[in-house]
């Protein structure tokens, strides 16, 4: 796969390719571990590390474009899209029955898990010093 480089577009156009060569098991299972690493993300440590890449994103995203949020909720429903498409009908509800019908077991739960690392979490605030707990963070940015 060509690397995107910062294109949305392209990003895009080359994931949905690759997801419309799975099976229809494998795309459903494709959605549900990205929903998975999606849960697990959703961390105070990593919404400071977002802070700090942004250069001041406040946690609640006040700051983030729409075109950003718009292209970020794209990639969260591709799978979705390729489903409807495979199957010939745009019903939101057929994709959401096949992701109940090969939902992931608590033993593939697990294995997502074992190969995630992150830090512990942490309460932070704008007004917090983050540079000891993301150095190489704070120095690639300058702070």
């Amino acid at each position: 796969m060509k690397r995107s480089q910062g294109d949305f577009e392209l990003y895009k156009e080359q994931l949905e390719k690759h997801l419309s060569q799975l099976s229809i098991e494998n795309l459903v299972k494709w959605q549900l571990i990205f929903d998975e690493y999606l849960e697990v993300s959703n961390t105070e440590r990593l919404w400071a590390a977002a802070y700090l890449l942004n250069d001041g994103v406040s946690e609640d995203m006040d700051a983030l474009d729409e075109e950003s949020l718009a292209e970020f909720e794209e990639i969260m429903y591709v799978a979705g899209y390729v489903y409807a498409e495979k199957i010939g009908d745009d019903d939101d509800k057929r994709f959401f029955v096949a992701c109940e019908e090969f939902a992931l077991t608590e033993v593939e739960k697990q294995e997502i898990l074992r190969n995630i690392r992150l830090p512990d979490d942490s309460d932070w605030d704008e007004e917090d010093n983050l540079m000891p707990i993301f150095p190489n963070i704070t120095a690639f940015k300058g702070y």
